[in-house]
């Protein structure tokens, strides 16, 4: 890999970056070469401020764990001052790095025009970032808008589990108490039905197509959708005698 640092002299997106230096590494890691690159930094200019694109190479210097490539640049490094790392997401707009990928570019076999870079994803390492990649995995619906109250966001995940109540459903628990038909067509009361499929809708979809539906709406993320599902939900539920306090 071939890693480029450049050099802004105290000049933010004014003048053009200076060449500074460039070495190439022998290695399959981004990671590593990014460590490598912040190494050539540190050895190369009076710099700072040290920016990288790359989380774990910054987490990896704050921890004492970085490569053999980085740690044999810094043989020779010899530092004047304190030098602070900062992490920027990578292409985000930030002229000095992308002067600089372009120029890694110019030094490589494969120089040519720009074309959209491949997203090359960092490696977890803390626990937030585990957790919340498994949990990214895992997630089926969408989450209840930022914008929606309390009981708007419960009514929205009870649709989404289909525990919002329904004849069938209360019968089963309370057959004294709640027929298992629905009030407007007396057929079964099942969830889909009194809320899409029954033919005193108008426009109901076809029930062979209900499910896949039902599954679609409940992916949306917008705050405006959810809340006219919730709205519609509410209205037919009433139709049943029942509500979302049950």
């Amino acid at each position: 890999m071939t890693v480029h640092i450049v050099h802004s002299m105290g000049q933010l997106e004014v003048l053009p970056k200076r060449f500074v230096g460039s070495c190439s590494i022998v290695t399959n890691s981004s990671t590593e070469a990014e460590e490598a690159a912040i190494a050539l930094a540190l050895i190369s200019t009076p710099a700072t401020t040290i920016i990288s694109d790359s989380k774990s190479a910054i987490l990896n210097y704050a921890n004492g764990l970085i490569s053999c490539s980085a740690a044999r640049l810094l043989r020779f490094w010899q530092p004047q001052c304190s030098t602070t790392l900062i992490w920027t997401p990578a292409h985000a707009g930030l002229l000095g790095n992308e002067e600089a990928h372009s120029l890694a570019r110019g030094l490589t076999f494969r120089a040519g025009e720009m074309e959209p870079p491949p997203q090359v994803e960092e490696r977890l390492l803390s626990f937030r970032d585990i957790l919340s990649y498994y949990r990214e995995q895992r997630r089926i619906y969408a989450p209840p808008a930022p914008s929606l109250n309390i009981a708007q966001a419960t009514h929205w995940r009870r649709l989404q589990t289909r525990t919002a109540p329904y004849p069938v459903l209360l019968n089963a628990r309370y057959p004294d108490h709640f027929p298992s038909s629905c009030k407007l067509c007396d057929k079964p009361g099942d969830f889909l039905h009194i809320l899409l499929t029954c033919p005193t809708f108008p426009h109901p979809p076809p029930p062979a197509v209900a499910v896949s539906y039902w599954e679609t709406i409940m992916t949306s993320t917008s705050a405006f959708d959810q809340r006219r599902i919730i709205s519609c939900a509410m209205k037919r539920i009433a139709l049943q005698g029942l509500s979302f306090a049950l």
